[in-house]
């Protein structure tokens, strides 16, 4: 990358101070951040940023959460419940004083206010296994995001091997039009002193123009690797990546295992064989659930509620007041009396006060037998019987698999060992061959034809020593892979 420093100085000296400040703080971010992205990562660090952004793992991140949500559910069904209700109402004409339950004529405004809860104390075990099943479902969750998070490191590690197999064939590649490069000098050589004649180098010629066309060929190979491995990752397209080139070792004779000692590992450690056993256990609960229904459900509830109407009056206060003049004749004398009485005064009773005298509290027990459900239950049982089945079967289908495919993996892992083995030797007496050809090539025994053709023979050998090598690593990985081991380089 090139940065004009001249360009830069101008502008950093024709802005503020201040400017200048967050300016430099910018580019010295920028700068520090585009130094450390073009660092080498290893494989580790690139299992651990797949971990982080693979949207295949944040999928099952959200179903674990998912689980842990519905544990939460079923244990909160054990508490009692607790609700509030309010009510406002406004009445014309003949109605209803909820107060005093007495009717009247004029406009009422109502208020009802209540609170209730209710406790589930006998279902059949009902809650109690859901939550047991909850928790393996739960569980189940976490295990298969194990898996998936092995699975991802199992490809990243495949997409690191092939962007390596991609740099190593590019530096075989220049080695090999090196040589030719220097074989078409000894050549020219030749052709001067006499040795050989014109046409020889024709045929050096062609060979590094095709030697050219390979080294473009694996370098786009290489990008295309990157590629696989930004995307593997889950890494931006447009993002600097370059890995580090750790030193291969060759697995040892100690990986090929039996299969029923790989098979017994993989079955006490592979997230997906442990998770299908959480599944079947969980679909086993699922039978006692419904089970649970034919059984009476019991519970206890309370209940707490006041009212309030705007005709709600009570005694304000009493007065003896004297009554009007009555005329009367009292042995024929006229003659007027009055009597006294109590004048009492009504007022508005005030809402909180009325809440409070209206209060009322009722406790009850509640018994729900299912006697006729129409065959429900039944179908409820049979479902979840089904279900155990299928799941159990599902899980003995899982586990066959594995082994099938553990199976498969030994007998690859010693194939490809043999094919090693094959590759090596080829590649041995290949390169024998030519440099026996290439002393003959100096000394004008032989022609230039015969050495090209000793060289792409011993160059299509090391390609496929390192095909060899490479799928040898890789299978050995797989293996490693249901050994329940850590993904190395």
């Amino acid at each position: 990358m090139d940065i004009n420093f001249n360009y830069l100085k101008q502008i950093f000296f024709a802005i503020g101070t201040k400017r200048k400040s967050l300016l430099l703080l910018y580019f010295l971010y920028s700068f520090s951040f585009l130094i450390h992205s073009q660092n080498p990562i290893s494989l580790e660090e690139c299992i651990q940023f797949a971990l982080k952004n693979n949207l295949n793992l944040k999928n099952l991140n959200l179903q674990k959460e998912q689980s842990a949500v519905n544990l939460y559910a079923n244990k909160s069904q054990q508490l009692p419940n607790l609700s509030g209700s309010v009510s406002v109402g406004y009445n014309l004409g003949r109605t209803i004083d909820p107060t005093s339950n007495t009717f009247a004529t004029q406009s009422l405004t109502s208020n009802s206010v209540s609170l209730s809860s209710n406790m589930i104390l006998f279902q059949g075990g009902q809650i109690r296994n859901s939550i047991s099943q909850a928790k393996k479902l739960m569980s189940a969750a976490n295990l298969d995001f194990d898996q998936g998070s092995n699975d991802v490191a199992l490809s990243i590690a495949q997409a690191y091997l092939q962007v390596l197999f991609a740099e190593e064939n590019i530096t075989n590649a220049t080695r090999s039009l090196d040589g030719f490069k220097k074989q078409l000098d000894q050549t020219d050589k030749l052709i001067a002193a006499g040795s050989r004649p014109k046409n020889d180098r024709l045929e050096v010629l062609s060979q590094i123009a095709t030697g050219d066309q390979t080294l473009i060929s694996f370098k786009n190979s290489l990008e295309t690797s990157y590629i696989n491995l930004k995307l593997a990752m889950g890494m931006d397209m447009d993002a600097q990546l370059q890995i580090v080139k750790p030193d291969l070792a060759l697995p040892t004779d100690e990986a090929d295992m039996a299969l029923a000692s790989v098979y017994n590992v993989a079955v006490q450690n592979q997230p997906s064989v442990l998770a299908g056993n959480f599944r079947e256990e969980s679909s086993l609960l699922g039978i006692q659930i419904a089970k649970g229904q034919r059984w009476p459900t019991l519970s206890i509830g309370a209940s707490l509620q006041s009212n309030y109407a705007s005709l709600g009056k009570e005694l304000d206060k009493i007065n003896i007041v004297r009554g009007s003049e009555t005329p009367v004749f009292i042995n024929g004398d006229p003659a007027s009396i009055s009597f006294y009485q109590q004048e009492v005064t009504y007022k508005n009773t005030p809402y909180l006060k009325q809440l409070d005298q209206n209060l009322g509290l009722g406790i009850f027990l509640s018994l729900n037998v299912p006697i006729i459900d129409n065959g429900r239950i039944k179908s409820n049982i049979d479902r979840a019987r089904l279900n155990y089945e299928l799941t159990k079967v599902q899980n003995d289908l899982n586990k066959q698999n594995l082994k099938t495919t553990i199976q498969r993996a030994i007998t690859d892992l010693s194939t490809a060992k043999k094919q090693y083995v094959a590759s090596e030797a080829g590649e041995n007496a290949a390169k024998a061959f030519y440099e026996d050809l290439n002393k003959r090539f100096k000394i004008g025994t032989t022609n230039n034809f015969e050495l090209s053709n000793a060289k792409i023979r011993y160059e299509n050998a090391t390609l496929n020593k390192l095909i060899a090598k490479y799928d040898l690593i890789f299978k050995a990985k797989i293996l490693d892979f249901y050994l329940g081991k850590k993904i190395t380089l």
